[in-house]
């Protein structure tokens, strides 16, 4: 029963969602007329780490197998899936608990690859310098293998 002063919005609960031509083909509006891939506007990993931390650095993840400590400010992202290649792109932020931001970059010494991406954290005020930060939080953006 249709009445037009009865309008609301609407849900929709699945599980699963399928383009029609191809499993990943689903396009989203976002914009009066702009249309996007909902596939590649996802974060396919994702992290919030205490950089402080002696073990357990991980806070909250997706799509992430383990982090490794490589030393002072630096670490190894390890993917639980492989990106189709390491063109991938990763927005990366950082603060001290105090709220000072720090410059979160990839590693200098190491190439992204499809399944590990490196992170350097640096001192803004020496920027030679890597430091351990009580927030490190990255997001990587890219096409899954």
């Amino acid at each position: 029963y249709y009445h037009p002063r009865r309008l609301s919005m609407s849900e929709i609960k699945v599980d699963t969602l399928t383009g029609k031509t191809t499993a990943n083909d689903i396009t989203v509006t976002v914009g009066a007329s702009a249309t996007q891939s909902l596939e590649k506007g996802l974060g396919k990993a994702w992290v919030n780490m205490d950089g402080t931390a002696s073990s357990n650095y991980i806070r909250t993840s997706h799509g992430l197998a383990s982090i490794t400590d490589s030393g002072t400010g630096q670490y190894i992202l390890n993917f639980s899936d492989a990106f189709s290649d390491a063109d991938y792109v990763a927005t990366m932020n950082g603060r001290t608990g105090g709220g000072t931001q720090s410059i979160i970059t990839i590693n200098r010494d190491a190439s992204p690859t499809t399944l590990k991406h490196y992170i350097y954290v640096v001192n803004p005020s020496n920027p030679v310098a890597l430091k351990n930060e009580a927030y490190v939080m990255t997001v990587i953006h890219g096409d899954l293998a």
